[in-house]
């Protein structure tokens, strides 16, 4: 695992300065990108999304300066793709692998998240949304426990097998955690265990949004 994964959201831009100072002297060591497109005010309050040239520009001009390296972090709908990347070869990098957490098998109320926690205003943590994606997350549990890994390791796992273009991001605070998210490298899925997955979790299966309806606009304007 060697993907440092950041954006110029991030922070404003500081996110980037301390990881271009922890790889300084290691650079050959990782594989290193941030992201662009979701623009912030001074106090960084959410401005909308920008794939405009102009934007792409100056946003590649402060990252390469705070880091080195970076990608399109939301896509613009209102600009050409090719306005905006100009090349293809492009990976597809998916993050919040777990499904903020359903998939770990250890949400099983609101009652688990702390009051404070963005998650209790997120669609897919409410009313009937909420008891649905606890029933998928509880089929991903049972089918973890008879391959004798854990419910992140497989889904984990799902991913890494999808192809060579996709690149997964994992965010944790410990390395325990850390090191739980590297056995799904080890965990071999066949073919019966693909067809069951995709038998039981379909695209679309997951209820609610994936943002509130102000966030999701935001996305699809």
């Amino acid at each position: 695992m060697n993907l440092l994964d950041t954006a110029d959201m991030h922070g404003a831009g500081h996110n980037e300065q301390l990881v271009g100072r922890a790889i300084r002297g290691r650079r050959s060591q990782v594989v290193l990108a941030t992201k662009f497109g979701n623009m912030r005010g001074q106090n960084r309050e959410f401005l909308g999304v920008n794939g405009k040239l102009q934007y792409v520009r100056e946003a590649c001009d402060a990252s390469l300066k705070r880091l080195g390296v970076y990608y399109q972090h939301r896509v613009d709908s209102e600009v050409s793709i090719e306005d905006t990347v100009h090349e293809l070869g492009i990976a597809f990098v998916p993050y919040s692998l777990l499904g903020r957490g359903f998939l770990t098998g250890s949400i099983r109320s609101l009652d688990d998240l702390d009051a404070g926690d963005w998650r209790r205003h997120n669609p897919r943590f409410q009313g009937e949304a909420f008891d649905a994606n606890v029933r998928l997350a509880d089929t991903v549990q049972a089918m973890a426990a008879e391959r004798g890994c854990t419910a992140a390791q497989l889904a984990l796992a799902w991913l890494l097998v999808q192809g060579p273009d996709i690149a997964p991001i994992t965010g944790t605070r410990s390395i325990a955690r850390l090191e739980e998210n590297l056995g799904a490298v080890k965990l071999a899925l066949g073919a019966a265990d693909l067809d069951r997955l995709n038998r039981e979790l379909p695209p679309g299966a997951a209820q609610g949004t994936r943002y509130p309806e102000a966030a999701m606009r935001a996305l699809e304007r």
